[in-house]
């Protein structure tokens, strides 16, 4: 119940931020050479942040929900303090493969092992999805926000 509650707190936080909060309190005297340094830009992303997010705890908190009054006895997996030591340890290279491979490479590798390290089973799911979640980041920073990003050796793919 919770987690639904907080989802639904979070999603509309960020329906009133971009409704309201951000048309009526950020001012934008002229157009930004790029999309990136427009007043509106960021706040827009993370309002839009917000709302996914919000939504998706509220969706994963309703369904959670059910699944427990439907099956009391079930047990939520909770991370060990030795889980989150490994996910902290994993900064260090993903650190020195994105100054050696670029970030898009090291995000990927990186996105694998956080997932099988939140105990992902399905392979092909993390292999999925570890190449589709980066590279669409990585465009979105590329094409969209217009910002340069140390790609490595593939920066000739995206020139």
């Amino acid at each position: 119940m919770r987690d639904f509650l907080t989802g639904l707190f979070i999603g509309g936080l960020g329906i009133v931020a971009w409704f309201y909060v951000i048309p009526e309190g950020v001012q934008q005297f002229a157009e930004p050479p790029n999309l990136a340094l427009s007043a509106t830009f960021w706040p827009y992303v993370v309002a839009a942040l917000f709302i996914g997010l919000g939504g998706s705890l509220a969706v994963q908190g309703g369904v959670s929900l059910k699944r427990q009054r439907s099956n009391p006895t079930s047990m939520v997996r909770t991370p060990l303090p030795r889980d989150v030591l490994w996910a902290v340890f994993f900064l260090v290279p993903y650190y020195f493969l994105a100054q050696s491979i670029g970030l898009l490479l090291a995000s990927m590798i990186a996105f694998a092992a956080y997932a099988l390290l939140a105990g992902e089973k399905s392979y092909k799911k993390v292999a999925l999805l570890s190449v589709v979640v980066p590279a669409f980041i990585t465009l979105f920073f590329i094409y969209i926000a217009q910002v340069l990003v140390p790609l490595g050796p593939i920066d000739v793919l995206f020139s």
